[in-house]
Order: structure tokens, then C-alpha cells, then sequence
């Protein structure tokens, strides 16, 4: 039986081919940018916890992740032979509003930091070297095999629910955790013990209320064609 919070963080769940699994996997990709970034502002659980420059490897994953789901899901519609123009259609609209609102959002509270002069991102932005994308494709390729097909409850382990929410709530968390950072870091006030903790906090509960307030709402936009719409009416009626 679905409880709330199923329905609302994990609504695929229901689906055979869904892999909850890869959730995981979102989730400890968002973890390692989290830990390497609090990490460069000194803030660590422990001193040997310390993640500093490793938050390309999470991003990494991250693209290997989106290439897999992204490619396996065209693939299975061309398949079925069920890629008409209206699933192309909804396919890109789907995109675009899973990315850019939310990332046009991040984009003006990162601009409103920089105007009243806080450092952001935008003061800082690189490219990492593209030697390492081969490499590290290969080695979280396995990974997501692992995942997949793992046996011995190594599939058990990454369907913990608790990872699986940092891993629905995971772009959310990576567009917003900076700001948190940022701010936290100019808050002179908390002490430099409590402040990894509270970053941690204060990005998870930035990261459910977006995905609550604005990715789930505009997940389930879609375009129907009249002939489908007419149809559902009749059924209704």
C-alpha cells in the first residue's frame, strides 16, 4: 500500500522496470559534491572525511546516470515502436521543464548573491579536464552494472529508502546547495563546528521543498493530441 510519502518521493516505484536502485546512485553523486564542497570551506564530520576536489567524480556519475536512463528510455519507445510525434513531443517538453525552470530559478538567486556581493559560483566557473571522462565513465559504468544486477544484497543495500530520497531530491540539492554554503559561510555568528551539520540540514530541506513546490508539479505536465483528449472525455462522460 503507497503511503504519502511514496507517492510524493518515489511515484515510479509501481513500475516493473524501474530501477530503484539507480535512485541510490543519484543520491551518493549529489553526496560526494556536497561532502567536496563543504570540505573546501574547511566544514568536515571528521578530519580524515575530508572530500576536497572530488565533487567531479559525483558529477560525473551524474552523466553516466542521465546517458544510461536518457538512452535506454528512447531506445525502448523506438523499440516498441511507440516514438510518434506526440511522444517526441511530450519527451522535450518533459526535458525542458525537468531542467530549466528550476535551473533558471538557481540562476537568479545566484545573480541576486553576486549583485549584493557574496561570492558565488559565477565568480568561479570551470571546465574540468576531459581526460578524466573515460576513465571515470568506465569505472561508474561498473558501478551502475553493479547496481542493476548486483547479487549477494548489494541491490538490497542501494534500495534504502533513505539514500533513494537524497538521490529523487538530488537535482534540487545540487542547484541550491551553494547558496546555502555561500550564506552559511558569511554567518559569523554559528560556530565552525555546527556549520557542516547545519549545511547539511538546511540543503536537504531547501532540496525537498523545491522538488515538492516546483519539480513534481512540473513533472506531470504533458501535451495530449484532441483525438486522445476527445476520447478520455467520452470514457468520463
Amino acid at each position: 500500500m503507497k503511503t504519502n510519502f511514496t507517492r510524493t518521493f518515489f511515484p515510479h516505484d509501481h513500475k516493473e522496470d524501474h530501477f530503484k536502485a539507480l535512485d541510490v546512485l543519484r543520491g551518493i553523486a549529489v553526496l560526494l559534491v556536497l561532502l567536496s564542497h563543504s570540505s573546501n570551506s574547511n566544514w568536515m564530520f571528521h578530519e580524515f572525511l575530508n572530500f576536497q576536489r572530488t565533487g567531479k567524480i559525483g558529477v560525473y556519475l551524474f552523466f553516466v546516470l542521465s546517458a544510461y536512463l536518457l538512452d535506454r528510455q528512447i531506445a525502448i519507445m523506438l523499440i516498441s515502436k511507440k516514438s510518434n510525434r506526440r511522444y517526441w513531443k511530450n519527451y522535450i517538453l518533459r526535458r525542458f521543464l525537468r531542467i530549466y525552470p528550476l535551473f533558471i530559478v538557481a540562476l537568479l538567486l545566484h545573480g541576486l548573491l553576486s549583485f549584493f556581493e557574496y561570492p558565488t559560483v559565477i565568480h568561479s566557473i570551470n571546465i574540468h579536464s576531459p581526460k578524466l571522462y573515460f576513465p571515470y565513465a568506465i569505472a561508474w559504468g561498473g558501478v551502475l552494472i553493479a547496481a542493476k544486477y548486483g547479487q549477494f544484497g548489494i541491490k538490497k543495500i542501494l534500495e534504502w529508502k533513505a539514500f533513494r530520497l537524497l538521490g529523487t531530491i538530488s537535482y534540487s540539492a545540487y542547484l541550491f546547495h551553494m547558496i546555502v554554503l555561500v550564506l552559511l559561510s558569511n554567518a559569523t555568528n554559528i560556530p565552525e563546528n555546527y556549520k557542516i551539520y547545519i549545511f547539511f540540514l538546511a540543503t536537504i530541506l531547501v532540496a525537498i521543498l523545491s522538488y515538492v513546490l516546483i519539480e513534481k508539479p512540473l513533472s506531470k505536465i504533458r501535451l495530449y493530441n484532441r483525438e486522445v483528449k476527445n476520447e478520455s472525455l467520452k470514457n468520463k462522460s
